[in-house]
C-alpha cells in the first residue's frame, strides 16, 4: 500500500480484494493486512549482523539505527498517505462483504512505524468505517 509506483499500489489493493472475497465465500471473518514500509535501504540486516558480531552497544550500531530511523522518518509521511488511500478502498470493499480488517505491523525496520500506523489506522476509523475494524 505504501508502494511509490501507483500500478504496484493498484495490484496490492487488487489482491486485497481478491483476499477479502475469498475469506467472506469460506466465511473467515477477519483479514489482516500490512500496510508496507518506507523507501529504504535495509537496514534491519545490518543492524542484526552488527549486533550478532557483538557491537549491540557501539556507537557505529546506534549512529546506523538512528540513520535509519531518521530516514524512514523523512520518507514515511508520503507512504502512510498512499497506505491511507488504498486502505480506503480495501476497507470500503471490506464492509460490503462482512469482512473485518486487521492491521499488522512488521519488525523490520524499514516497515512503517507501528505507531504511526496506529494514528492512520485510528484516524481513518473515526472518520469512516467504525464498523469495518475491529481486534483480532
Amino acid at each position: 500500500f505504501s508502494s511509490s509506483d501507483r500500478a504496484e499500489r493498484e495490484r496490492a489493493v487488487r489482491f486485497s480484494f481478491q483476499t477479502i472475497e475469498y475469506a467472506a465465500r469460506i466465511g473467515a471473518p477477519r483479514v489482516v493486512l500490512h500496510l508496507g514500509r518506507a523507501p529504504l535501504m535495509d537496514y534491519t540486516d545490518l543492524l542484526v549482523r552488527m549486533a550478532a558480531e557483538g557491537g549491540l552497544h557501539s556507537r557505529k550500531y546506534v549512529e546506523a539505527k538512528l540513520k535509519c530511523v531518521r530516514e524512514r522518518e523523512s520518507l514515511a509521511s508520503q507512504a502512510l498517505r498512499w497506505a491511507r488511500e488504498c486502505l480506503e478502498q480495501v476497507a470500503d470493499h471490506a464492509a460490503q462483504h462482512g469482512i473485518v480488517l486487521g492491521v499488522e505491523s512488521r519488525h523490520k525496520f524499514e516497515t512503517i512505524d507501528n505507531r504511526k500506523a496506529q494514528v492512520i489506522c485510528f484516524s481513518f476509523l473515526i472518520q469512516h468505517c467504525a464498523l469495518t475494524f475491529g481486534t483480532l
